[in-house]
């Protein structure tokens, strides 16, 4: 009774619109047998066929009468309207009973086609199961073929029944199944592709494409060829260690070659699938890995760097001919439809030396200009005169030069100036090398002669060729950024833009012309780092490179001015040093009744001051020979300078006249105190030293000028608060102090 109740709730669920055949026959089957309910769907299928010829009859019967009455009604209807609306009903009537007609038709039709959905699933339920009972016999038989068609026809059945948990058995039967046809054609697959057999590779495919399993037919190809190009990377590390690379890759452009020319022939649907898998597979599991980093401690070492940097850029140019060549096979293939992504991941492994070397690149360059340096005998000149140390410098420029231009046509030759960036940081990187070797070595040159003219003259060349070599190298610099902008930026705009597609990107990669623009593209396209500081040195190089101020040479240049400053500074120093001791500026005496000890006045200014006049007015004479270039002028002159004044000497002359103007000024206020008589006398010899300096085109300035007012005034106080400056009047008021009056 309870079956019955069953069956009858199964059947009665055919009439259900919302009826799903899969959900019904799962739980169908867990009730009733399939052949019971075969059984049962054949009689509801006969039972539904009958309701729906019934109705399809009476519809059929119902139309011709129907459109009868109809015209027959329309015709009366034009003379009488009552009889119209008559008629009208009686019309409704009738296309009620055909509307009603038909829905069962439908009805009926919906129930059939129910019915046979499930039959049909019914039918694949039965014959999953018999091939299922059949399978062992199939394989014991051994015509893989016949294998090969029992299991995609239990396969294509199972794919529909995908939902039915009861069929979950035959899926765990047809994996086996596959694995076992897999397990008896790999060998006569591998013993094809190993004599290269045509015929029994294309035997060995058709038999995968019955079973409909092609994919397996490519991982086991992949497999076998992968294993051969592997153990000969294991044969090449083995003999060439570090040098395996360039030489692998030139195999494995000869193996692939091989491998485009017999799949042409052999499965020409699968040659472009084939070879971007084979190579995925060989350089995602090469082991050892290669070596593709720059090794430890290149990056200070020459010799280091310069081995890697040899090796490294021929496994990168290697790397992007094979990609090329791929890229060729793969794409130009007419029988097969390419993978793009598939030929992009094979060219991703193939070009990791590529990205690796251009990521290295930036501190291969440095070390490379660094080293063009250190050719200098910098040591052999230490502890020289000043005159040798800055001819050496001077000479010295000239390897500075050099690593500029080596470093611009390294950038151009390997990255065809997409790299300028990374260039222009190694030549600053050699810059600053330079200025700190030249820096050590003035800083070790002999102190005799410190007042001498020659030590002058020594100091003064040391700055003209410093500004020349600073001018010289900042033009070079300009002059290969602008070069290397020209072939770089259709590189960088196709790296940032269009190579992002990764159509786009191999097809530009086959165009290259070289190797070498190949690497660099591919770099750029796929490394974001890279590609943000190419973007970046493209929109800063103008103020990278146009350096007015010497940038990279500023330490040279600062300790060049600084030696001529301090060379012609050196006797005024001297002359104000003895400020202090030379006279007794406190006593108000006059006369020298007590000796030595006793001050003498006059109104005369005092030998110190005559000879600080003295060293000023012969700087013109000191700087007239070594004025430079126009050009150079800028980068020569003194720091903190006026800008607008082209006059170089009359900028060192300002210069120097404010370090003693500012040097005797402190050394009055170094005194302990000054009395009247003191005081007069000071102020006749600033008086002189200020004429000289106003001679010289020299201003006075505020300080000195108030300094002046308070040793000459009578009352010091109104002389202070006469002074509009705060730090003149700070200065002045400290001044007061020491002729024993107190400004607040």
């Amino acid at each position: 009774v309870v079956c019955g109740l069953t069956t009858h709730r199964a059947m009665a669920e055919l009439d259900s619109e919302s009826f799903d055949a899969i959900t019904w026959i799962s739980r169908s089957l867990a009730d009733t047998g399939p052949e019971d309910l075969t059984r049962q769907l054949r009689d509801k299928w006969a039972e539904a066929q009958s309701e729906m010829s019934l109705a399809l009859s009476e519809a059929v019967d119902a139309v011709p009468w129907c459109v009868r009455e109809a015209e027959r009604v329309r015709q009366s209807g034009s003379t009488l309207r009552e009889g119209v609306d008559k008629v009208s009903k009686r019309i409704e009537g009738v296309e009620t009973g055909a509307e009603e007609a038909v829905a069962s038709i439908a009805q009926a039709d919906a129930v059939l086609r129910r019915v046979e959905r499930a039959r049909d699933m019914l039918a694949k339920v039965a014959e999953v199961d018999q091939l299922a009972d059949r399978i062992e016999a199939i394989f014991l038989g051994g015509d893989l073929l016949s294998v090969a068609n029992a299991i995609a026809n239990m396969r294509e059945h199972l794919e529909t029944l995908s939902d039915i948990p009861e069929m979950a058995e035959k899926r765990n039967m047809l994996k086996a199944a596959d694995d076992r046809l897999n397990a008896m054609a790999e060998p006569k697959l591998n013993s094809a592709l190993d004599a290269r057999n045509v015929e029994a590779t294309r035997a060995a495919l058709e038999v995968f494409k019955k079973s409909g399993r092609e994919d397996a037919f490519v991982s086991l190809f992949v497999s076998s060829r992968g294993t051969q190009l592997r153990k000969k990377w294991r044969d090449i590390h083995a003999t060439l260690g570090s040098n395996a690379i360039d030489a692998f890759y030139t195999e494995v452009g000869t193996a692939i070659e091989q491998e485009a020319k017999w799949l042409q022939e052999a499965v020409p649907e699968h040659r472009s699938g084939l070879l971007s898998a084979i190579l995925i597979n060989v350089f995602s599991e090469l082991d050892p890995r290669p070596a593709t980093e720059l090794p430890r401690g290149a990056e200070n070492n020459f010799s280091a760097a310069n081995a890697a940097d040899l090796t490294m850029r021929k496994n990168a140019l290697s790397a992007a001919s094979l990609a090329k060549h791929v890229i060729g096979l793969c794409l130009n293939d007419k029988l097969a439809s390419p993978d793009p992504d598939a030929v992009s991941v094979a060219c991703e492994n193939i070009l990791q030396p590529a990205i690796a070397y251009f990521e290295a690149f930036s501190v291969l360059e440095r070390v490379v200009a660094c080293h063009e340096i250190d050719k200098v005998q910098w040591q052999s000149a230490e502890n020289s005169s000043l005159d040798e140390a800055a001819k050496t410098v001077d000479q010295a420029g000239g390897y500075l030069q050099a690593a500029g231009k080596l470093i611009a046509e390294r950038c151009m030759e390997r990255s065809n100036g997409a790299l300028f960036g990374s260039s222009l940081n190694a030549q600053k990187a050699a810059a600053v090398a330079f200025s700190n070797k030249a820096e050590r070595l003035l800083k070790s040159t002999s102190s005799v002669g410190h007042e001498s003219w020659t030590r002058v003259q020594a100091s003064l060349s040391l700055l003209t060729s410093a500004a020349t070599l600073a001018r010289m190298w900042s033009e070079m610099k300009d002059a290969f950024a602008s070069e290397a902008l020209i072939p770089a930026m259709p590189f960088i705009e196709n790296a940032a833009g269009p190579c992002q597609e990764v159509n786009v990107l191999l097809t530009e990669l086959a165009a290259c012309k070289s190797d070498s623009d190949a690497a660099i593209l591919w770099a750029l396209s796929r490394n974001s780092e890279l590609r943000v500081r190419a973007i970046t040195a493209i929109q800063t190089y103008e103020t990278s490179t146009s350096d007015p101020t010497g940038d990279d040479l500023r330490h040279l240049l600062k300790q060049s001015k600084d030696l001529v400053f301090e060379s012609i500074f050196y006797n005024i120093r001297r002359s104000l040093q003895s400020l202090p001791r030379a006279y007794n500026w406190a006593s108000d005496q006059h006369g020298d009744s007590e000796g030595a000890d006793l001050p003498e006045f006059s109104l005369s200014p005092l030998p110190y001051a005559t000879e600080i006049g003295e060293h000023m007015l012969k700087i013109p004479q000191q700087l007239e020979p070594y004025i430079p270039d126009e050009a150079d002028i800028v980068l020569a002159s003194p720091s903190g300078t006026d800008s607008s004044d082209v006059n170089f000497a009359q900028r060192w002359i300002a210069n120097v006249a404010q370090g003693a103007m500012t040097l005797f000024v402190d050394q009055i206020l170094r005194l302990s105190r000054i009395s009247q008589s003191g005081a007069s006398q000071l102020a006749v010899d600033l008086e002189y030293v200020c004429s000289v300096m106003s001679a010289l085109g020299v201003s006075i300035s505020e300080s000195v000028t108030g300094v002046r007012a308070v040793l000459e005034a009578e009352n010091i106080a109104a002389a202070v608060q006469a002074i509009a400056s705060t730090e003149g009047r700070r200065t002045a008021s400290r001044l007061a102090r020491l002729r024993g009056v107190d400004v607040p």
